[in-house]
C-alpha cells in the first residue's frame, strides 16, 4: 500500500473534506438545509492559482460546500487539482488555471444562516424546527510504529456519525442514506486511505427537543493512516 499523501494527517482537513461530500451529496434537501446553489465564473491568466468567491452571506452563514469545479469545461479533482479554505471561499489550484474569459467555473451553495449537516453532534438546546441534522466526528486515534527504527507511523481512526430525525422513520432513513453514501466513497478520498462502516447502534429517543427527535449512530473505520 501506497503511503498517505501527508505527511501528517489534519483531522480538520479530513473532515473538512467529509462535510463538504455530505452537503454537496443532498442527503438533505437545498431547501431545507436553506441554503442556494449558484456557479461563479472566473478568468484564468496562467498565473493565479487563488480565487475568492464572493457569496459569503450574512450572520452565521456563508459558503457551505463546493460542489464542482471545471477549467474549460474540463472537471478538477479535489485535493489533486484544488483545494478549499477552511470557510470554503477560497479556491487554491496546484496549477494556475491558463488564461481565457470565464474559463474557470465553481459552484457551490451558501446561505444567510447555518446548516443541517457539521463536523460536530447537535446541542441538546435547539428545536424541532433545527432537525433533521447530520453530526460527525472523529471519536477514537490510534497510532503505532511500523519500523523500530524508522520514521513511519500507521494511524487508524474511527468516526462516528449520528443521523437526527423528528421521529424515528425520518432518522432511519436518513442514517440508511448517509450509510449508503459513504460506501459508495470507500477508497474516494483525498485525505484518507479508506473509510467504511463497521457498526451501528440503534434508533433511540435524543435528548434535543424534549426528546422528539431520534437518532441512529453508525461507526465507520479509516485505516492505514501512514505518517513520517
Amino acid at each position: 500500500m501506497a503511503l498517505s499523501r501527508q505527511v501528517s494527517i489534519s483531522k480538520l482537513n479530513i473532515k473538512k473534506e467529509i462535510v463538504n461530500e455530505l452537503r454537496s451529496a443532498d442527503l438533505i434537501s437545498t431547501s431545507i438545509r436553506g441554503v442556494t446553489t449558484t456557479t461563479e465564473e472566473f478568468n484564468g491568466d496562467g498565473a493565479e492559482t487563488t480565487f475568492t468567491l464572493t457569496g459569503t452571506g450574512l450572520g452565521n452563514g456563508g459558503i457551505k460546500n463546493i460542489r464542482t469545479v471545471t477549467i474549460g469545461g474540463v472537471s478538477q479533482a479535489f485535493g489533486t487539482d484544488w483545494i478549499m479554505s477552511d470557510d470554503f471561499s477560497d479556491i487554491v489550484f496546484t496549477t494556475a488555471p491558463a488564461s481565457g474569459t470565464n474559463n474557470v467555473d465553481i459552484t457551490y451553495d451558501y446561505s444567510t444562516d447555518g446548516d443541517r449537516i457539521y463536523p460536530d453532534y447537535a446541542l441538546t438546546v435547539v428545536s424541532t424546527n433545527d432537525f433533521p441534522r447530520i453530526g460527525f466526528d472523529i471519536i477514537s486515534t490510534s497510532t503505532s510504529l511500523k519500523a523500530l527504527r524508522g520514521a513511519i507511523t500507521q494511524t487508524n481512526m474511527l468516526l462516528s456519525f449520528v443521523s437526527y430525525g423528528v421521529g424515528a422513520t425520518y432518522a432511519e432513513i436518513l442514517a440508511d442514506s448517509v450509510r449508503s453514501f459513504l460506501n459508495t466513497k470507500k477508497n474516494s478520498w483525498f485525505y484518507l486511505n479508506a473509510l467504511f462502516a463497521t457498526s451501528e447502534g440503534p434508533i433511540i429517543p435524543a435528548t434535543q427537543a424534549n426528546n422528539k427527535i431520534y437518532q441512529r449512530n453508525v461507526d465507520f473505520s479509516a485505516p492505514f493512516e501512514f505518517e513520517t
